[in-house]
């Protein structure tokens, strides 16, 4: 039996109905390596060298080798190459301006999620909530006086005392105080959360990777301050359409990190809807196992991708007649006999 390394896999043409079962079917297939034709002489195979002419009957046959068809494995295997990044990440800035009065993390430093990271100056945010609380509290004096008069001319109003028209003026007063006491309440509302933001911690757990301001430093609001990275790694990768047709989430991975000689296990987590870039590549994100290696954002990672793929046959790839041509095929030996059946080449 024939051993080859290379194979290509393949499909029976719809032109043989009857290999219902290629496997059972396809008892033993002939690899003819470099020859234009086979002949059947006492129930032997022989191929011819293609430079070769026939000889008397007296000569030596050339050597023909067989091998059976197998199934082909129903994954295929992929190896792109990217980056390990974390799968959280983060750039923190202050809503509203301020002095930056501490900052008591440092790039490297291990945060917890709730952490404190940096504080603006207190005073000018506490200055704010007590000037919004006042003006609330001075329109709520002003309402209640109002809804005091109104009940009163209402009480007077049984004997016919008072004027409609000043009964109108102090209801229409007291529904735009109504509508001045809701919109302070939103005031002091934003206020208090402008305070609490004065307080920058950390959303998740994490680790510091960059600080962009220093105690002292005056931010506006918006200001990039801190970034961080979360514990949690994944490799990003961008994957030509004939992956990520296939690729689907959940699949099996294999990493390779080689400037740390580990190997670690990891499913994709993500592909991407469409291409991004020039160069028309699909983002893929494949999250890592459980490992004892040392992880860090920025190293260099080969991943294999283990990607299912449709149920087909496997031969040696040189069995294969005019496999770039339009009539592919292979001689099949059942029998005793040779015959050429018509095969769609698939991938190698």
């Amino acid at each position: 039996m024939g051993t080859y390394l290379n194979s290509v896999k393949l499909t029976p043409s719809s032109s043989h109905p009857a290999l219902e079962d290629p496997v059972h079917t396809w008892t033993r297939l002939a690899l003819v390596v470099g020859v234009t034709a086979a002949i059947i002489g006492g129930g032997t195979l022989l191929a011819l060298p293609s430079d070769a002419t026939l000889q008397p009957a007296s000569d030596a046959p050339a050597v023909v080798r067989v091998d059976a068809v197998e199934r082909a494995p129903e994954t295929r295997t992929v190896r792109l190459h990217g980056l390990t990044r974390a799968q959280e990440r983060a750039t923190l800035a202050f809503t509203s301006g301020g002095r930056l009065v501490a900052r008591p993390v440092d790039v490297g430093d291990r945060v917890a999620a709730g952490d404190v990271l940096a504080r603006l100056d207190p005073a000018p945010l506490r200055h704010q909530v007590a000037r919004a609380e006042a003006q609330l509290a001075d329109l709520e004096a002003r309402l209640h006086q109002v809804s005091a008069d109104r009940a009163r001319l209402e009480a007077l109003d049984e004997g016919d005392a008072v004027a409609p028209a000043e009964r109108e003026r102090l209801q229409s007063q007291e529904r735009s105080l109504q509508a001045s006491v809701e919109q302070a309440q939103v005031g002091v509302a934003e206020a208090r959360r402008q305070q609490a933001e004065g307080v920058l911690r950390a959303p998740h757990d994490a680790e510091i990777v960059a600080v962009l301001a220093e105690p002292g430093e005056t931010l506006s609001a918006g200001r990039p301050l801190i970034s961080l990275a979360g514990v949690g790694m994944e490799v990003a990768l961008e994957a030509p359409e004939s992956v990520w047709a296939t690729a689907a989430v959940g699949d099996a991975a294999t990493v390779s990190l080689p400037g740390l000689d580990c190997q670690l296990p990891a499913t994709i987590s993500r592909v991407g809807a469409g291409a991004a870039g020039p160069q028309g590549l699909f983002p893929v994100q494949v999250a890592l196992g459980e490992t004892t290696c040392p992880l860090a954002p920025g190293l260099a990672a080969a991943v294999d991708l283990h990607l299912p793929v449709a149920p087909a046959l496997a031969v040696p790839v040189r069995a294969v007649l005019d496999p770039t041509g339009s009539g592919a095929a292979v001689l099949r030996v059942r029998d005793g006999h040779v015959e050429r059946v018509p095969i769609t080449p698939l991938r190698l």
